[in-house]
Order: structure tokens, then C-alpha cells, then sequence
């Protein structure tokens, strides 16, 4: 955790900082003013807690608290004010926009390691909350089974990347892949394995994208494959080193004794040029791509061009 420490007496600032290396805080920066103080905490690596003497040199204090609360892009700023007994009421006003907490000078060694270790346990709740509200996250936004974006999150990225395409004038492909013969792995082997199997052809596919493109499993054994710039030969390699890493090496479940050969056929459309198209325009020409992919003997990548009407 870093901290900073901006107190004009240097006596009381270095007892501070002793005490936080004490405590184990050795990442340390000191501040002259209020200017200097704001500019610190607006940094992406900026401090963590704040210790602030009251009468720093710069701006009012309580405006100062309130710029501190209202910083956008960074954690929660835990902020210590060090006053003389004639500031309270001003005192009260800053942790009444802002301040979390505030100590009366002179100094009581003992009452600020208190207070700092008030304020590690605020610190550890509130990365205990982040570390569960990325997990929520995560698993709003993935799919259960596969750890492949979720349907809703496969979509929202598409809309984004078409819109970005538009913007930018630069290509996008996207590509619907489906599992050959799926339901005859769930009705020969039972859904253990068609689960097992699932599982196996998503990290396949997963590892067969760029690091950049999006894949998500947009139902059953049906996978939606986002490409931004991507051009229609560019696609067309990427898809086929989908289709090449399912169906070159069988799946073994060996918990079930079973292995599998699979095979994966596969739609493909790429917008060139801006057009006036939807997300779901661009799935439905690639869904129509990827029925041709079957009904000409599956596992194997179709492709069919966008046209500007296809919405009709």
C-alpha cells in the first residue's frame, strides 16, 4: 500500500513516516501542498491512504476532500486529517464531504497507530469486496461450463466491435461454429462426456483465436467467434486453425474411459467496408454460412459476403 504523508512540520512529518515503516508501510511520498497533494492521488499508482495536515499551504481543505472523493479511475482514497483543536468545525466539514477520519495535533503515538490500523482494516474489507465483485463479474460474463464469454457478453462484444468498425473503417469477421453430430455424444455417452467434450473444444478454440478476438458460446454446442480487423482471407486462417484443432486429435475423457474424434463446421462473413449493418445482421449471414458448411458434408469452413440489404 502507498501512502502519502503532506505535513509542514517536518518533526511530526518524519514521526509519521517512522511509524508507518514500522507498521510495514514502506512505500512512502511526502507533499508540500494541496496542488501537489491532488496531483499525486490522481495518478493510476497513486497513493492509497492520504495523512493531510490541515493547514497545508494551497486551497481550503474541505474543497480539497471533496476533489479527493469525487477522483474518478482509482480505489477509495482513505484519508487522515492532522488539525489543531480551533480548526473543528472546519474539521467536522471535511469529513463531512469526504475526510475519513482526523487526529488533533499534538500527536499521540499510540492514537495514530491505532487509527492506522483502523484504517488497514477498511483496506482489507475493501479488497476482500473487489477480489468477490471481480468473481461476480467474471462469472456474469462467462459462460459456466466453458469459461467462454456468456451469450450476453459475446454479443455485447460484437456490437461494440462493429461499431468500432464502422468508426474506424476497418474490417470485422465473425464466425458461427457448431460441434458436428453433438447430440449423438450426449445420447451414446451420456451428458458427462458430452460436458467433458464441450469443455475440451472450447479450450481448443479458445487457444486457436487471437489474443485479441472474442469467442463465446452462444448456445448448446454453438459457438459465436468475434474478429475485429480481420479480413476474409485472415479469417478464413483463423477458422481453419479451429476446425484443424478439434478434428487432428480425438477428445479423451479419461475419468470415462471414452475418446472421441470430433469435427466442427463453421460460417464465416467479414464486413470490408462500413455498412449499415447490425450485430445480429452479420449472425444471421453466418448462421446462413454455416447450415451451407453442414449440408455440403460439415466439417468445413463456408463463407457467405454481407449485403446491405440482408436485414430484408
Amino acid at each position: 500500500m502507498k501512502v502519502l504523508v503532506a505535513e509542514t512540520d517536518k518533526l511530526l512529518r518524519d514521526m509519521v513516516v517512522q511509524t508507518l515503516a514500522q507498521m510495514g508501510y514502506r512505500d512512502v511520498v511526502t507533499a508540500a501542498d494541496t496542488e501537489q497533494v491532488h496531483f499525486l492521488l490522481r495518478q493510476n499508482d497513486g497513493p492509497d491512504m492520504a495523512i493531510i495536515d490541515f493547514n497545508l499551504p494551497g486551497e481550503n481543505i474541505v474543497r480539497l476532500c471533496e476533489k479527493i472523493r469525487c477522483l474518478e479511475n482509482r480505489p477509495y482514497v482513505y484519508t487522515i486529517l492532522l488539525a489543531h483543536e480551533p480548526n473543528m468545525p472546519s474539521v467536522w466539514d471535511s469529513v463531512e464531504v469526504g475526510a475519513d477520519d482526523y487526529l488533533i495535533k499534538p500527536l499521540e503515538h499510540r492514537e495514530l497507530v491505532v487509527r492506522l490500523r483502523a484504517a488497514k482494516r477498511i483496506f482489507d474489507l475493501q479488497a476482500q469486496l473487489i477480489t468477490a465483485h471481480k468473481a461476480v463479474e467474471f462469472q456474469v460474463a462467462h459462460d459456466s461450463l466453458t469459461h467462454l464469454l456468456s451469450r450476453e457478453a459475446i454479443l455485447d462484444l460484437l456490437n461494440r466491435e462493429l461499431a468500432r468498425s464502422k468508426r474506424e473503417a476497418t474490417p470485422l469477421s465473425v464466425a458461427m461454429a457448431d460441434i458436428d453430430h453433438f447430440k449423438q455424444v450426449n445420447d451414446l455417452h451420456g451428458h458427462l462426456v458430452g460436458d467433458a467434450v464441450l469443455r475440451e473444444a472450447s479450450a481448443r478454440m479458445k487457444s486457436s483465436v487471437r489474443i485479441y478476438d472474442g469467442i463465446g458460446r452462444y448456445g448448446g454446442e454453438e459457438f459465436l467467434i468475434v474478429m475485429p480487423g480481420c479480413t476474409m482471407d485472415n479469417a478464413i486462417m483463423v477458422t481453419e486453425r479451429i476446425r484443424s484443432s478439434l478434428c487432428e486429435t480425438p477428445v479423451e475423457v479419461t475419468e470415462l474411459q471414452v475418446q472421441l474424434n470430433l469435427s466442427v463446421s463453421i460460417g464465416l462473413t467479414t464486413m470490408e467496408t462500413p455498412r449499415v449493418l447490425s450485430g445480429e445482421d452479420m449472425i444471421r449471414v453466418a448462421d446462413a454460412a454455416l447450415y451451407e458448411a453442414k449440408r455440403k458434408g460439415r466439417n468445413r469452413i463456408a463463407t457467405r459476403p454481407l449485403m446491405e440489404n440482408v436485414s430484408s
